[in-house]
């Protein structure tokens, strides 16, 4: 009975394992495609300073400045996201005395354990940072679009 049921904790722990390492890899994901959406954003931001300048009418002067301030919102939300967060893992070094002198089923325990209290940790921290993220994707997808209408708009008018 107690092999068995070694077995089935060493399944869990290992399971619990694997969702925490696909909740790390998808949080680093998202900062590698963050910086692409920091540089799309840089770029429509100088081009957005130059269409301001080209602008000669009053009215298509003040829609170019709608794009021009959404990406500059976008890009500090971007930063915002960018800024290093502590991500929990399984256990720490500081956790190793306690481990050390522990037997099997209770180490299999506390593994699944701090793997749960992890995954609960980073679930907060990477929802709240990916929702600043998502809002910067929509600010950058509606001032391109902007952008694009009022540098259409500029050379009509």
């Amino acid at each position: 009975m107690e092999a068995e049921e070694n077995k089935l904790l060493e399944l869990l722990s290992k399971e619990s394992k694997e969702i925490l390492k696909e909740q790390i890899k998808s949080y680093r994901n998202a900062k590698a495609k963050s910086s692409i959406l920091a540089i799309t954003n840089f770029i429509f931001l100088l081009l957005s300073f130059f269409l301001i300048e080209l602008s000669t009418d009053a009215l298509v002067l003040f829609f170019t400045f709608i794009p021009f301030f959404l990406f500059i919102i976008s890009f500090i939300l971007i930063l915002i996201f960018i800024i290093p967060t502590k991500i929990y893992y399984e256990f720490n070094e500081q956790q190793f005395d306690k481990i050390i002198n522990m037997d099997y089923y209770d180490f299999l325990l506390y593994i699944i354990g701090s793997n749960k209290a992890s995954i609960s940790s980073n679930n907060y921290i990477i929802n709240k940072k990916n929702k600043i993220f998502k809002i910067s994707i929509k600010f950058t997808i509606i001032g391109i679009i902007l952008f694009f209408i009022t540098f259409l708009f500029n050379f009509i008018f």
